[in-house]
């Protein structure tokens, strides 16, 4: 399906069933890396169910993929803060510098 009939702002990965999935919940890598084992009892890669219901274990790769993917995740997060932070503060400085260069306001 093309995008070309959906509405301005759009696109095909907006419409249900065609989200793009998330990272992997075991190794928080993306599906296409991720090394997850797959599941002897139900075929499913990743799923926390296998690990907490089917027997399946954490291996060391795993852990540390997870730790590593946390810290970039919260290091993005942190920065993007910082950027949204520091676009408010410029706006407020902003607004400030004009309201000085026009004066007080007369009632």
């Amino acid at each position: 399906m093309t995008g070309w009939n959906l509405p301005p702002g759009c696109n095909v990965s907006d419409l249900p069933g065609n989200e793009p999935e998330g990272p992997c919940e075991i190794c928080l890598m993306d599906l296409d890396h991720c090394a997850c084992p797959q599941c002897t009892t139900c075929g499913a890669v990743g799923d926390p169910i296998c690990y907490e219901i089917h027997g399946l274990e954490r291996s060391d790769a795993q852990l540390i993929s997870f730790e590593i993917q946390q810290r970039l995740y919260k290091a993005e997060a942190e920065a993007e803060y910082r950027y949204v932070e520091e676009c408010y503060n410029e706006q407020i400085r902003q607004r400030n510098e004009h309201d000085e260069s026009i004066g007080p306001q007369k009632d």
